[in-house]
């Protein structure tokens, strides 16, 4: 479709993706062109403000208290949140509502869900190692030569319910 003396000028695909996501921001009135052309110190100079764009000097209030001891033991029967939370989902889909046990307590972890919105304060969590039947995940649409299979996951203590 392009001659051969064009091509050469094209983006490469991951360009043309960030570009198109530029050209929709701009006609939805999120960003300007002039503010794309700005650079992280520029803004922050303009705004007073450097919150969120130096990520290098992030550093929030650790909160301990919340989750202070995990909730869940080995071997406990939970179930996933059955509905996505708004946010940074950190749960994979095909697991919301579906029940398996605790295998293994992984150890307290910063809150991901803070952490990738620059919260000023971040909630310690319990992270678990949860472990599904095929049946629970799939229902019979697995081979069944995988029926022994299983399938585990890594969830934080707020998506998972006692079930």
């Amino acid at each position: 479709f392009f001659p051969d003396f064009l091509k050469a000028r094209l983006p490469e695909y991951s360009e043309r993706r960030v570009l198109a996501v530029e050209e929709v921001f701009c006609e939805m009135g999120f960003v300007t062109r002039e503010e794309l052309q700005q650079t992280p110190e520029a803004i922050a100079e303009k705004t007073g403000s450097s919150h969120g764009l130096n990520i290098d000097r992030y550093s929030p209030h650790i909160d301990e208290k919340t989750y202070s001891k995990p909730k869940y033991t080995l071997s406990d029967s939970v179930q996933v949140a059955p509905h996505p939370k708004p946010g940074h989902i950190r749960v994979p889909a095909y697991l919301l509502g579906k029940s398996g046990k605790i295998v293994s307590f992984q150890g307290m972890f910063s809150n991901p869900e803070d952490v990738a919105h620059l919260r000023p304060t971040v909630v310690r969590l319990p992270l678990y190692l949860v472990e599904f039947e095929m049946t629970e995940v799939w229902g019979n649409s697995f081979a069944q030569k995988s029926l022994q299979d299983k399938v585990r996951a890594e969830i934080y203590e707020p998506w998972l319910l006692p079930a």
